[in-house]
């Protein structure tokens, strides 16, 4: 587990810039799980590449394949979104459940306004699972999504990261 440090802590730290992103959204008056969250794509995209490329430096001596690489991204992007969830979840239990509220006004003006694409059928089904949506399945979606994307920005960050050892390398 030791080994794994570094990429836990490149992941607690995404997620708490990432919280302080949502603090700073939530002091300006916009809802912090609305489309505002976009701003801050960037979080996750520099903190699994700085973590990877420390990672690989400290633990491997500046050589790592692909698979550890992208193993090293998911570990910060678990980390990370765990770790934003669990904050965001407690916030909004425990400050103001209003921020949840707010956001599921948004999704129905959003599906209001898209009815005469999306037609009567379809958008009054998408509200009712609308109005079934708990605070937990939007935080744990939320979640999905950020390991989804952390995914893919690991993908993209073993291809540039990686780094085989030559013979050249070994004198």
């Amino acid at each position: 587990m030791n080994q794994y440090r570094t990429l836990i802590n490149f992941g607690a730290l995404a997620g708490l810039s990432a919280f302080v992103a949502f603090l700073i959204y939530y002091l300006v008056d916009s809802n912090p799980l609305g489309n505002v969250e976009w701003i801050t794509a960037w979080i996750p995209i520099v903190f699994i590449y700085q973590g990877t490329k420390r990672w690989r430096d400290d633990e491997f001596k500046g050589f790592i394949n692909y698979g550890k690489a992208f193993a090293a991204g998911l570990i910060i992007t678990v980390a990370y979104a765990l770790l934003y969830g669990m904050l965001s979840y407690l916030f909004i239990l425990l400050v103001d459940g209003g921020i949840f509220e707010a956001h599921l006004d948004e999704i129905m003006q959003g599906m209001e306004q898209a009815r005469q694409f999306l037609g009567d059928e379809a958008t009054d089904k998408m509200m009712e699972e609308v109005d079934k949506m708990t605070l937990f399945s939007a935080i744990t979606g939320n979640a999905f999504n950020k390991l989804f994307g952390g995914l893919l920005i690991s993908l993209v960050v073993a291809g540039i990261l990686k780094k085989k050892e030559t013979p050249f390398d070994q004198a």
